[in-house]
């Protein structure tokens, strides 16, 4: 009888946890796969950090460029993309928000382009390719 409640006890446990974390690798909302290039002033921005927020609400995707400016947004640490729908973007060096002596070398990215964004993007279903370019002027 003893082995029998232990059993039942694990196996609740167990669904439990399947339930919670859940069993597959489906994102809790629809999600497109995002991927592009940052440039300033027809220049790639190397290293710079581009979040896609939501205007809906929800959770933000974030990416970091490699050295030629090219991106690919994560939803979270398993799935790549963004939610469906128009998100607000920033794009920002991670210096600017602790400066350091070489953030003094890399151009400056324009606050219409950060805290203050003018940026707009909508993302669909499928594969998106989202050229962001920025302009110092």
């Amino acid at each position: 009888m003893a082995i029998h409640g232990r059993f039942v006890s694990i196996a609740l446990a167990m669904g439990a946890i399947i339930a919670l974390t859940g069993c597959g690798r489906t994102p809790e909302v629809p999600i497109g796969a995002v991927n592009g290039l940052v440039t300033l002033d027809g220049q790639p921005l190397p290293e710079v950090t581009v979040i896609f927020d939501p205007k809906e609400g929800g959770r933000p995707s974030v990416a970091r460029t490699d050295a030629e400016g090219h991106y690919v947004l994560n939803y979270s640490n398993r799935d790549k993309g963004a939610k469906i729908g128009s998100h607000e973007v920033q794009v920002f060096y991670q210096e600017e928000m602790e400066p350091t002596p070489a953030s003094a070398t890399r151009p400056k990215i324009p606050s219409r382009y950060n805290e203050k964004t003018e940026l707009s993007y909508d993302v669909a279903e499928g594969n998106n390719e989202i050229n962001i370019e920025l302009s110092s002027k």
